[in-house]
């Protein structure tokens, strides 16, 4: 095996890992070490996008999703579904082995990836600004800073996360225009998650400025939760979707752009439900989190 070869593998094997990781802590209750570990693992992955390219992040991703349909059936050279496209060579894949992909992954390659410098431009805010925001926000809820540091890491993630769910809506709403992924449908399921995203970021921000602690604390837990669902919910429900439907080649990514907004706000209403029963406990809560801020 070439070494380029074994260093693909490694890193698409590193992502499984790390998912891995993150449900063991979940299912052991350490919610703080889970999050953590997600984090190290986003900023990880998604640094390859400003170090390496916008192509070379995005065959990590593809190739990630390549591997999960192989365990599943999928074979990775004759495509026998119509939800798969042939593409000879390597171009969009980290490993040789795969020249069938997912429609999506090929819509996306050359849609995006090989679009206009302003898509791209876009492509890579979206990428970084939302990465930037759950970091930031991450500290900003579970640092142990002062007031001042904690409002300025609150209000630097509030504007990376604005600009990163614009720059993504136009992305997404720019693929609905040209047809990919499911057209118009599609496209009012990218407004469906970034209008929540936004709402909720709108709905935080506004109670701040009226010293409404607690419904900030409330309508910023929304956001941070929606935030990671649509990054990370969307991803594995596509990855598992993937190579279940055979005949509509749409429905993998339809799904997960309606739901994953959907699952993120059903996740933070039980969050803030178990908080207001006392069950979340922990030292490294929002109420920690918010006290300086009073």
């Amino acid at each position: 095996m070439a070494m380029d070869e074994a260093l693909s593998w490694a890193c698409v094997g590193l992502i499984y890992v790390g998912l891995a990781a993150a449900a063991v802590l979940l299912l052991q209750g350490k919610y703080l070490q889970m999050q953590r570990c997600l984090l190290l693992l986003t900023v990880g992955s998604n640094l390859r996008y400003p170090m390496l390219g916008l192509a070379r992040g995005t065959t990590l991703l593809i190739t990630v999703s390549n591997v999960f349909s192989y365990v599943s059936g999928v074979d990775p050279v004759d495509c026998n579904q119509i939800t798969f496209d042939r593409l000879e060579g390597n171009e969009i894949s980290m490993l040789a082995m795969f020249t069938c992909h997912p429609s999506w992954a090929l819509d996306f390659w050359y849609g995006v990836v090989g679009g206009a410098q302003p898509l791209q431009l876009c492509m890579h805010l979206h990428i970084i600004c939302n990465t930037t925001c759950l970091a930031l926000s991450f500290l900003h809820i579970f640092g142990n800073f002062s007031g001042k540091a904690r409002r300025g890491l609150g209000r630097a993630s509030a504007l990376s996360g604005m600009l990163g769910i614009s720059c993504g809506l136009m992305v997404g709403l720019h693929g609905a225009q040209t047809g990919r992924y499911g057209g118009t449908i599609v496209g009012i399921g990218w407004i469906w998650m970034a209008g929540a995203s936004a709402v909720c970021l709108g709905k935080g921000v506004s109670a701040v400025m009226r010293k409404n602690m607690k419904a900030h604390e409330e309508w910023m837990t929304r956001f941070y939760v929606l935030m990671w669902s649509n990054f990370l919910i969307f991803r594995l429900l596509l990855f598992v979707l993937t190579p279940v439907f055979e005949e509509c080649r749409n429905c993998a990514f339809l799904i997960p752009t309606y739901a994953s907004p959907a699952i993120g706000l059903v996740l933070a209403e039980l969050l803030l439900r178990r908080k207001a029963l006392g069950l979340v406990g922990s030292p490294a809560t929002w109420a920690a989190g918010y006290r300086a801020l009073k």
